[in-house]
């Protein structure tokens, strides 16, 4: 996918891009994807989906490996957003690489998560530009979460850019973690 604008209208459940079902060898680069309306806060909701799951993203099988997120701009409204901007799931038990890159992406206004990555293996994002403009919204906001649980995650974090991430606005965040890595029982 090069190229592309998609823009998704549906104010309460949406994604622009689903990649599910062992969808292999992917590559998703230069792409505006935008969620103008966006003010649902349900975890089902992102600009980019790789996961196996519908009614839940957190489906731990296989939805695809070797995906590269690159170049892309992902935007909604201020204080609108879905809840992650790039969610990737993966097997529970997986050893091997998913090779997952998020490279060069700019990302803004999300509830929740801006990179969210769930058992996966040799992951790389690098040279990301996350922020929420002007946000007011109450809660938690993460930057890039990472959650490994007795699997090895060998993940790969460099050069990336959050900013507009304290907003002090009334009401603001509760909690705020640029980067949140949970690896319980887990090899590095």
């Amino acid at each position: 996918i090069n190229g592309l604008t998609v823009q998704s209208t549906n104010a309460t459940y949406a994604r622009c891009v689903e990649i599910r079902n062992e969808s292999n060898n992917i590559t998703i680069a230069n792409c505006n994807l935008k969620m103008p309306f966006m003010s649902g806060t349900s975890d089902v909701n992102g600009y980019i989906m790789v996961t196996n799951g519908t009614v839940s993203p957190s489906v731990y099988t296989n939805p695809g490996k070797n995906i590269v997120i690159k170049n892309n701009h992902m935007s909604a409204q201020i204080d609108g957003g879905p809840y992650y901007g790039i969610w990737l799931c993966n097997e529970t038990n997986g050893t091997s690489s998913t090779g997952y890159q998020v490279i060069e992406n700019n990302i803004e206004n999300v509830y929740y998560t801006f990179i969210h990555a769930v058992y996966t293996v040799e992951t790389t994002i690098e040279k990301n530009r996350l922020h929420n403009d002007k946000h007011t919204r109450s809660g938690y906001l993460y930057g890039i979460y990472l959650y490994n649980y007795y699997t090895r995650c060998d993940a790969k974090i460099n050069a990336n850019w959050l900013y507009e991430f304290n907003n002090l606005a009334t009401g603001g965040y509760d909690g705020r973690y640029p980067i949140y890595v949970y690896m319980y029982g887990a090899s590095n």
